[in-house]
């Protein structure tokens, strides 16, 4: 295991001190430093017996297993406080969400199924969680996690009691969990809001969700499936094109005679400009809430790549920018599961879930504001 520095051991010890101030017992505190230790610098999978091991001092692997899998702290607070000390170094500029799959092995493991994984294009043994992650432009760092229980949970008593489910905890859709996750940093946290910005095209009841942001007058630009249906503005449809409810694919079509606008987005090997042609236009959803679609084109190709849907009324360029820094929650997460051990959790409870990802959060947090802190935003970026 990798000793930190001098400088790093008192950047770590504040940094830590902030975090976890909420845990109320002294020996919770001490080995949820032991842990965090383990999930930055212990050396290949990140077990909570390889950590005891590599870390040493007061805690084995029986009282870090009892600290992660049994006891009942409340991670949410932790998960406040990530979100308090990155927003205090820089606003957010948008929040992420992601859907993120824990493959398992066995039916006992909370939440887990055989299910399909857009990420991945295929069916596995995995559990779902969805988290939000705060970007400031440099990182993006996951704040807050839900467990998404699959319907095969609902009434399957001896499995949830294995995994020490809590009662109050039923199955719910993608989108409700996001409007969970979006109520604890708006309504509990008072985190500062940011648009928020997501991958919806594997989502059903995308309609409801998008009404559920608005309602609370948050910012939003997702990418949705091109069957997902809208009202195309009159105004902007040519030749006697589709009326009233089409997906969104005939709306492009309708428009595909209206000048693209090329649109740098981003950088790719050897420093090649990454660009893509654009067109905004007004639609409405069925009960004639007023939105934009960003539609993407491949440069010289005649098939849309890409449809967005936003309520923001800003120039296109930003819209672009918006939509693109997903691959930021992709690359953090890709992160957070090679080198901190996201996806090394062995047990199987709901509270130990919870508190290995927030964990694992934290340490990656750490890491981040490290990096940042002595001007290694490269290292930061996709290799």
């Amino acid at each position: 295991m990798r000793e930190l520095a001098v400088n790093e051991r008192e950047e770590f010890a504040e940094f830590f001190g902030t975090i976890f101030g909420s845990l109320p017992r002294s020996d919770q505190r001490s080995a949820a430093e032991s842990y965090v230790l383990g999930l930055l610098h212990a050396g290949g999978r990140k077990s909570i017996q390889r950590i005891a091991d590599e870390v040493g001092g007061p805690h084995n692997g029986q009282s870090l297993q009892q600290f992660v899998n049994q006891s009942r702290w409340d991670p949410r607070p932790v998960r406040r406080t990530v979100a308090d000390v990155l927003s205090a170094c820089a606003p957010p500029a948008a929040w992420l969400v992601e859907e993120v799959a824990f493959a398992k092995h066995g039916r006992w493991s909370a939440g887990v199924e055989r299910q399909y994984v857009r990420g991945l294009g295929r069916t596995v043994n995995c559990q779902v969680g969805a988290a939000v992650l705060m970007t400031t432009g440099e990182a993006a760092v996951p704040v807050n996690w839900r467990l998404c229980l699959p319907k095969s949970w609902e009434a399957d008593h001896d499995r949830r009691t294995k995994a020490h489910v809590p009662d109050q905890e039923r199955h719910r859709s993608f989108g409700e969990h996001v409007i969970d996750l979006v109520d604890d940093l708006t309504l509990d946290w008072g985190t500062p809001v940011a648009p928020l910005v997501a991958d919806l095209t594997h989502v059903r009841g995308v309609a409801d969700l998008l009404r559920g942001l608005e309602d609370r007058g948050l910012d939003y630009v997702v990418e949705v499936d091109p069957r997902h249906r809208v009202r195309a503005s009159v105004s902007v449809v040519r030749g006697g094109g589709p009326r009233g409810q089409v997906p969104l694919a005939g709306s492009a079509q309708a428009v595909a005679g209206l000048e693209r606008r090329t649109v740098a987005w981003g950088e790719g090997p050897r420093g090649r400009s990454l660009r893509s042609q654009f067109v905004t236009l007004p639609v409405a959803d069925e009960q004639a809430r007023s939105r934009r679609l960003l539609v993407e084109w491949p440069l010289g190709r005649p098939r849309p790549r890409a449809f967005w849907l936003t309520n923001m009324s800003v120039p296109a360029q930003e819209l672009v920018a918006l939509a693109k820094t997903r691959w930021r929650a992709a690359h953090a997460i890709g992160e957070l599961a090679g080198g901190f051990g996201l996806f090394d959790y062995e047990g199987r409870s709901f509270h130990g879930w919870h508190h290995h990802v927030t964990l694992a959060s934290a340490a990656y947090a750490f890491d981040v504001r490290w990096r940042l802190a002595a001007g290694d935003e490269a290292a930061l970026l996709p290799a």
